[in-house]
């Protein structure tokens, strides 16, 4: 019940009586308000032994609902009824003997069953039955009352009075204490609710400290790295301005290592435009047809002279099923392949390999080839934590400084991102200390027939 809520008092009472003539003095005592007055003041010159005086016009009286019932299963049928309606009846007086169907007291123990807190005034004449007889059958209960025949009006009155308030009394107790408990649960629930809500809040925050801290972090690898190529770079531009311009073998020695130093400046640079973009979802792919054997050759000849500079055997398989012409971006597949190419040459000992394999594959849900570039190397492999991590900007798996001039350290990162872009993935296969296995998977939209895809 709400503490706001005004609460209706209950005054029903049912009269179970096989005597007729008994409900008509139930009514004349219980709803006849000038009676009910004219007998109180009787009743009270009585007792105080003086003349009865004239019961006051407005005289309050007890405004009950009456119901009768003239035998004890017809009581039932009325009180389950009733309490079926949320209407249940506050008292009800039975009298001990209905025959020939069930007597007062079996009537109240059956009408208890549906009805535990209804109030009951059991009405008598004889000594049907003891008071021990009531308690074996009842049980001892402040919800029963005995009335002896014949009846005195004033204490049939004050008995529905005080049974009546009682009842009502223990219903507003009940419902206010129903009420408090539904405000406690309501108050732990917003209690909760709102550690519920902290916690985020702490967990937000703590995220967020992560996530700066992660940037500075990001920050400072990404100037450190800017500045080792730039720092590369006005070496061999100081070099150039002081050779010996009669050494012309020198000069251009001199000169094509500020080139490459530029050059993996500028490949540094766009891979961080790249992941920009792409964490900012405004990078835009281009679409047009290319031959997937020459692209792998011109990445290849791309990097040549930096597996040749390291002593390692560069080579290229291109397998028979390879379509002559497919549709993807083809600047986007070159970054690519030319990152798993410098990752391969950089980690891979002197006198080793790095290899490229081109071909197609199947996947389910895409109705063409996979195209396909795996890039082998003899290096000394992954373990399997740094392999869980390598795709992570700035995830250097080598012993030392692995940069090379012009590293950025973002490569794989945004290579990875890249193939995903572009309809595929990009993955990784360790084995042990003999090497890895880069796997670049795309589908690229076959342009021309070429060779029949192997089945």
């Amino acid at each position: 019940m709400s503490a706001n809520m005004e609460y209706k008092p209950n005054r029903r009472i049912l009269v179970i009586d096989d005597n007729l003539a008994i409900h008509e003095d139930f009514r004349k005592t219980l709803i006849d308000p000038a009676g009910a007055s004219t007998e109180f003041v009787d009743a009270e010159a009585a007792l105080f032994d003086d003349a009865p005086t004239a019961a006051p016009a407005n005289a309050p009286a007890q405004e009950y609902e009456l119901d009768f019932a003239a035998q004890g299963r017809e009581g039932f049928d009325k009180v389950r009824a009733a309490f079926d309606r949320g209407e249940p009846y506050a008292l009800t007086f039975v009298d001990v003997r209905m025959p020939p169907g069930w007597d007062g007291v079996d009537t109240i123990a059956k009408l208890w069953t549906i009805d535990a807190s209804l109030q009951a005034v059991i009405c008598t004449a004889f000594a049907d039955y003891s008071w021990q007889d009531m308690i074996a059958k009842l049980g001892r209960t402040d919800r029963l009352l005995i009335l002896k025949k014949p009846f005195d009006p004033i204490e049939v009155r004050q008995l529905a009075s005080a049974l009546t308030e009682k009842w009502n009394t223990s219903r507003r107790e009940k419902m206010a204490l129903d009420s408090a408990l539904a405000s406690e649960l309501e108050a732990r629930a917003y209690a909760s609710s709102l550690e519920t809500v902290n916690r985020a809040l702490e967990t937000s925050r703590q995220a967020a400290e992560a996530q700066s801290q992660t940037k500075s972090r990001l920050l400072l690898r990404m100037a450190r790295n800017l500045y080792s190529p730039m720092d590369a770079i006005f070496e061999a531009a100081d070099k150039v301005r002081h050779a010996n311009e009669s050494d012309e073998s020198a000069w251009l020695s001199n000169l094509g290592e500020l080139c490459r130093d530029g050059g993996g400046l500028r490949r540094s640079l766009q891979d961080v435009l790249d992941l920009s973009e792409m964490e900012a979802g405004s990078l835009s792919l281009e679409r047009a047809s290319f031959s997937p054997r020459e692209a792998a050759k011109q990445v290849i000849e791309q990097c040549r002279e930096g597996a040749a500079a390291r002593s390692l055997a560069l080579e290229l398989e291109c397998a028979s099923n390879v379509p002559a012409l497919v549709s993807s971006d083809l600047a986007r597949v070159k970054q690519i392949l030319g990152h798993l190419l410098d990752n391969a040459i950089e980690h891979t000992p002197a006198h080793g390999f790095v290899r490229m394999i081109v071909k197609t594959s199947k996947a389910s849900g895409w109705p063409e080839p996979m195209l396909c570039f795996e890039v082998i190397d003899s290096g000394a492999g992954l373990t399997r934590d740094q392999e869980g991590m390598l795709f992570e900007p700035f995830c250097h798996t080598g012993d030392g400084d692995s940069s090379l001039p012009g590293h950025f350290g973002l490569g794989l990162s945004v290579s990875k991102r890249l193939a995903q872009r572009l309809g595929g993935d990009l993955t990784v296969e360790a084995a042990g200390n003999t090497g890895c296995r880069f796997v670049l998977t795309l589908k690229a939209s076959v342009e021309s027939p070429g060779v029949a895809p192997q089945q």
